[in-house]
C-alpha cells in the first residue's frame, strides 16, 4: 500500500511539476510569421536571435533582402498542367500534409521537385476518391559552390 501510495503522489508530482510544451513565437524581420504554413530557405537567413521574455520564448530570423514567396497556386501552375479550380488536389511538402493551401508561402529560393501522383487507376480506393491528385514537393535549398574565388548557385540537380 505504501508503495501504491508513493507511487501515486511520485506520478502527481511529476505531472504538475513538468515542463509544458509551448512552441515559440517565430518572427522574420520583426514580423509574427506562422512557421507551420511559411517554408523559408536556410539560405535566406542571415542571423537568428533566440528571445527569452516570454515564457514560450520567441524566436526571431533577420534578413537583409526581402525574401519572394510562392504561393502553391503558382507552384502549381508553374511545374504541372493542373489548376486547383477544376481538380480535387491533396498538397504535400516535405511529407506534410497540407491543411489550408491559402496559407503556405514558400521561399523562391527553394529548388522545387514536383511530383504529381493520380489516384485513377487504384483499384481498391472508392470511386469518389479516385478524382483526388497528390501533389507531392519537396524543397531542397540552392547550393552554393566556390570556383576559384566566384561563388556560383546550383539550379539544376542538387549532388548529395
Amino acid at each position: 500500500m505504501k508503495k501504491l501510495l508513493l507511487f501515486i503522489f511520485c506520478f502527481i508530482s511529476y505531472t504538475s511539476y513538468s515542463q509544458e510544451r509551448n512552441n515559440p513565437t517565430f518572427y522574420l524581420n520583426n514580423e509574427k510569421i506562422d512557421v507551420e504554413n511559411i517554408f523559408i530557405s536556410p539560405m535566406s537567413i542571415d542571423s537568428l536571435f533566440v528571445g527569452k521574455k516570454t515564457k514560450a520564448g520567441e524566436i526571431y530570423l533577420i534578413t537583409n533582402k526581402q525574401i519572394k514567396y510562392f504561393n502553391l497556386d503558382s507552384v502549381l501552375y508553374k511545374h504541372t498542367n493542373l489548376t486547383s479550380e477544376q481538380n480535387e488536389i491533396l498538397f504535400i511538402i516535405d511529407g506534410k500534409v497540407i491543411k489550408d493551401k491559402s496559407k503556405v508561402l514558400i521561399d523562391k529560393t527553394f529548388f522545387l521537385n514536383v511530383k504529381t501522383e493520380f489516384l485513377d487507376e487504384v483499384n481498391y480506393l472508392e470511386e469518389n476518391f479516385k478524382d483526388l491528385i497528390i501533389v507531392d514537393i519537396s524543397l531542397k535549398a540552392k547550393q552554393e559552390i566556390t570556383i576559384r574565388g566566384d561563388i556560383k548557385t546550383i539550379d539544376g540537380v542538387l549532388n548529395r
